[in-house]
This record gives structure tokens, C-alpha cells and sequence, in this order.
């Protein structure tokens, strides 16, 4: 796992250790409505169903996407100068559609002292932050018709054992034995 200044950044390994905790207070939180009324206590398939929507969502807006999307789309405009010759070197190849390029809002964003909530800057960031949001989400989905594609070669005829998955999923299924059991 990658460490900057002293803070792991959770999102840079492939088991994302807030979505394992947040599913270990989760088991720890059904085990006493077990106790308290069966009833609503979570089944399996939500305490995983939870897990893989945490894990999607940390994804995103983790350290590799949503961290360096913001200010890479910023960043051509408000740090060009006559010195590094920027504009004739490669604003031509930047769509309008998916940047802010308008100097008086990116000052508000960089300096601070202003709010996002002006109608100028939301006429501004809305076109690039519609933009990239289809974008994700176009992203997001065909991943994961992929991985429905593919699910059934890979679990059931090559049986593949998944290691990355194989805590949270002991996690969510044996939950009463879970915290016992010392193999695991």
C-alpha cells in the first residue's frame, strides 16, 4: 500500500481496508439485532451486496479517480503561462465539453475565498461535471457487464479462488463463528 504524509490511502490495494472495516462493524452490528430481533438482522447477500457498494464508491472517489479528475481538468488552464507556451502547445486537443477553462472561476477554486454555489460557477462546472459523470458511469457499467459476462466461466467451470474476496466473504457468511474461528 502506498503511504504519502503519514496516511495510508485505502484505495491503492486491491482489498480496500475501510470497506472490510465498515463490514466488520456491520457483522459485529447484526450479531446484536440477531440477538435483539432476527428479523432485521442483514442476510448474507446484503452484507455483500453493502460491501461491493462501498467498495464501487471508494473506488471512485478514491486516491486514482475522483482525487486527480478535479484538478486535472483545472489544471492546463490555471497553470498556463507564456513561459511553458501551453496554449499553442495543446489547448487545441482539449475538448471544451470536458474542462473549465474560464480563469475567474478557476480562481475561486484555487485561491479559495468564494463558494462553488454562484450561479457563474455552476453555469461553468456543470457541462464538464455532467460530462464526466456520463463518462464514469458509462465506465462503471460496462465493467461490471463484464464481470457478469465472465462470472460464470470464472466461478463455476474454472472455479477460480478470488483470494481478495475470500475475508469479507468468510465475513459476511459465517458471522456468528467469524470472530471464533482462529484459521481465519
Amino acid at each position: 500500500m502506498e503511504v504519502v504524509r503519514y496516511s495510508g490511502h485505502p484505495t491503492t490495494i486491491s482489498l480496500l481496508f475501510n470497506s472490510v472495516f465498515c463490514l466488520f462493524l456491520l457483522c459485529l452490528l447484526n450479531q446484536l439485532v440477531l440477538k435483539v430481533s432476527p428479523r432485521f438482522s442483514f442476510a448474507q447477500a446484503e452484507l455483500l451486496l453493502v460491501y461491493v457498494m462501498l467498495c464501487l464508491s471508494s473506488t471512485i472517489a478514491g486516491h486514482g479517480f475522483m482525487q486527480m479528475l478535479i484538478p486535472i481538468i483545472t489544471h492546463p488552464f490555471w497553470f498556463a503561462t507564456p513561459e511553458n507556451d501551453w496554449q499553442t502547445l495543446f489547448w487545441r486537443y482539449i475538448q471544451p465539453w470536458a474542462v473549465v477553462d474560464d480563469i475567474s472561476v478557476l480562481k475561486g477554486y484555487y485561491e479559495g475565498e468564494s463558494t462553488f454555489y454562484t450561479l457563474e460557477h455552476l453555469q461553468k462546472w456543470m457541462i464538464p461535471i455532467l460530462s464526466w459523470s456520463a463518462f464514469i458511469f458509462a465506465l462503471v457499467s460496462v465493467m461490471i457487464c463484464i464481470n457478469i459476462m465472465l462470472r460464470r466461466q470464472w466461478t463455476e467451470t474454472e472455479r477460480l479462488a478470488y483470494p481478495a474476496i475470500q475475508l469479507p466473504l468468510e465475513m459476511a457468511t459465517q458471522q456468528k463463528n467469524f470472530m471464533r474461528n482462529k484459521m481465519i
